[in-house]
C-alpha cells in the first residue's frame, strides 16, 4: 500500500481505482507531484481543494483558480510570499476574480491593496473598502477617487472602523445617506457626531438624533446639546436613550426632567 501511495504522489497512477479518492494527507503533502495536485484541484471535495490551495507544490495557475474560493488558504500558502519576492509585479499577474477575492481577506498584504487602489477598477476599490484591515491612508485615497454621486464606495468608506475623523467630517457633506452611515460608525468621534446633528437634525425626523443618542461615543455634554437644540425630536431621542444607555445619560435626563 505504501508503494501505491508513493506512486500516487508521483503522479504515476490515477486518483481513482483501488485506492479510491485522494486523501487529505496527499493533498497537503508538499512532496506530492504538482500534476497530481492539479488533478485533485478539480475534485468536488471542498476540503481537498482547500488543502491543495495550501500546498506549496501546487502549480501557480492552479493556485489562482483555487484562490477564488479559498483566498485565505492561498495567502497563507508558504509559496505566496516567495512568489511576491520573485515577481515584483505579482499583483498584475493574478487574475481579476482571484485578486478581488484575495482583497477581501484580513491577511491580504498591503502591497496588493495599494495596487488595487491605484487601478481604475471599481470592483477592486470596493473589495479594498470593505476589508476591515484597510489602513486609513488607502481609505482616504478611495474617498478621493469616489464620485460624489457614487454612494456605495463612499458609504463603505464611511462605515469603515479605520476611516480618519477628518475624512468622516468631510464626507458627511455629501448627503444624508452618507451622514447616516457615519453616525452609525462606532468609531465616529463626538465632534463629528455634533456636526451631523447641527446639519441634519430636524424636528419632523428623529433619525439622526436617535442615532447619535444611541452612539457608544456619546457623553452627557452632547446629550445636553441635543436637548438644547431647537428640535422636539431631540427629546424623543433622549427618552429612547434613557431606556438603554449609561448612568451619565440618566443623570442628564433627570436634570432636564424628560
Amino acid at each position: 500500500m505504501e508503494v501505491a501511495i508513493e506512486q500516487l504522489r508521483a503522479g504515476k497512477i490515477s486518483t481513482t481505482g483501488d485506492l479510491g479518492a485522494p486523501t487529505a494527507q496527499i493533498a497537503i503533502d508538499p512532496s506530492t507531484n504538482p500534476q497530481l495536485l492539479r488533478k485533485i484541484a478539480t475534485e468536488s471535495n471542498w476540503e481537498l481543494r482547500r488543502l491543495v490551495a495550501s500546498n506549496p507544490n501546487t502549480p501557480t495557475d492552479v493556485l489562482w483558480q483555487l484562490g477564488i474560493d479559498f483566498p485565505e488558504a492561498v495567502l497563507n500558502n508558504p509559496i505566496f510570499e516567495l512568489l511576491q519576492l520573485e515577481q515584483l509585479q505579482l499583483a498584475a499577474e493574478i487574475p481579476h476574480a482571484t485578486l478581488t477575492s484575495l482583497l477581501q481577506c484580513d491577511c491580504v498584504p498591503r502591497n496588493l491593496m495599494e495596487y488595487a487602489v491605484d487601478r481604475q477598477d471599481y470592483s477592486l476599490w470596493l473589495a479594498v473598502a470593505y476589508n476591515p484591515q484597510t489602513p486609513s491612508t488607502l481609505l482616504e485615497n478611495l474617498a478621493r477617487k469616489s464620485r460624489r454621486q457614487d454612494r456605495e464606495l463612499i458609504r463603505a468608506v464611511a462605515a469603515h472602523p479605520n476611516a480618519p475623523q477628518h475624512l468622516l467630517a468631510e464626507i458627511i457633506e455629501i448627503g444624508e445617506s452618507v451622514a447616516q452611515v457615519v453616525a452609525e460608525n462606532a468609531k465616529t468621534s463626538v465632534a463629528v457626531l455634533t456636526k451631523i446633528l447641527k446639519k441634519y437634525a430636524q424636528a419632523n425626523d428623529p433619525t439622526f438624533t436617535t442615532l447619535v443618542a444611541l452612539h457608544p461615543q456619546l457623553g452627557e455634554g452632547l446629550l445636553m446639546q441635543m436637548y438644547l437644540a431647537p428640535s422636539e425630536s431631540a427629546a424623543r431621542s433622549l427618552w429612547l436613550a434613557k431606556q438603554i444607555t449609561t448612568e451619565s445619560t440618566q443623570l442628564v435626563l433627570s436634570l432636564i426632567h424628560i
